[in-house]
C-alpha cells in the first residue's frame, strides 16, 4: 500500500550479513539476533519517527472511513406461501403447523364459498377456509391445485386456510416493510399490513388480527 518507506543502507546490513543474509557480521556473535542489535532498533525507531506520507495518509483515511456494508438483521419472522397466483406472508407465530390436505368435509346449510368445511389436522377438527376465496382472488390455473393447509392460532379460535403452495419462513425488517398500492384488490386491501420485498418479488404481508376478524364473520 502507500507510504511504504524504503530500508536505509545501514539497516539493510540485517539482510546482507545478519540474520537474514550470510551472517558474517561480526556482531552478530555478541547480540545472538540482530533483532538484539542497536543499529537494528535504530532504524526501527527511525521507520516509525518517519513523516507520514500524504498519499499514505489519504489512504488510510479512507480505510478507516469506509464501512462495509452490513445487512440489519431480521426483526421478524413470516411464512411465506401462495394463493391464487400471488405471494402472501404472515407472522409465522401465528401459525400452528403447515399440513397436507386431507378430506373435507362439507357443511350444510353454509353457504359462503370461503367456507370449504371441517378438516382433521393431527386429529383435531377445524373449520377449512379458502384463502383465495375469502379474499376474492381468482384460480391462477384452470387446473385444480391440491394445496397445503396453514394452520392459523388466532383470537383463541384455529382455522385451516388452504392455500396453494408454502415457499417457507422468511426473516424481515419492519422498517423495509412499504404501505399498498392503491391499485391492491379491495377485498385484499383490508386484511393487508403492507408489502415486502422476499425473494424474488414482492409479497403482501397479512395482518394477523385484521384476518383473524375477517374469518370470524365467515364462521359465524
Amino acid at each position: 500500500h502507500p507510504g511504504e518507506a524504503a530500508v536505509s543502507p545501514v539497516a539493510a546490513c540485517w539482510r546482507e550479513i545478519g540474520v537474514w543474509g550470510d551472517r558474517s557480521c561480526p556482531e552478530l556473535p555478541q547480540h545472538v539476533h540482530c533483532s538484539n542489535c542497536p543499529v537494528f532498533a535504530g532504524e526501527a525507531r527511525a521507520l516509525l519517527d518517519r513523516p507520514v506520507d500524504p498519499d499514505y495518509l489519504a489512504w488510510l483515511t479512507d480505510t478507516v472511513a469506509t464501512r462495509a456494508d452490513e445487512a440489519a438483521p431480521p426483526d421478524r419472522m413470516v411464512l411465506v406461501f401462495r394463493s391464487g397466483g400471488e405471494r402472501f406472508a404472515i407472522d409465522a407465530s401465528a401459525v400452528r403447523v403447515v399440513a397436507p390436505v386431507s378430506t373435507i368435509r362439507r357443511l350444510p346449510h353454509r353457504d359462503d364459498p370461503a367456507l370449504l368445511g371441517l378438516v382433521a389436522v393431527r386429529g383435531e377438527l377445524m373449520p377449512c377456509i379458502s384463502l383465495a376465496a375469502l379474499l376474492g382472488i381468482p384460480p391462477a390455473d384452470a387446473e385444480p391445485v391440491a394445496g397445503l393447509l396453514v394452520v392459523l392460532a388466532e383470537r383463541g379460535s384455529v382455522t385451516a386456510l388452504l392455500v396453494d403452495a408454502a415457499e417457507g419462513v422468511e426473516g424481515i425488517r419492519r422498517a423495509e416493510m412499504r404501505r399498498p398500492p392503491d391499485t391492491i384488490a379491495k377485498t385484499v386491501a383490508p386484511v393487508t399490513e403492507g408489502l415486502h420485498a422476499i425473494g424474488t418479488g414482492d409479497v403482501t404481508l397479512l395482518d394477523r388480527e385484521l384476518l383473524a376478524l375477517r374469518l370470524l364473520t365467515v364462521l359465524d
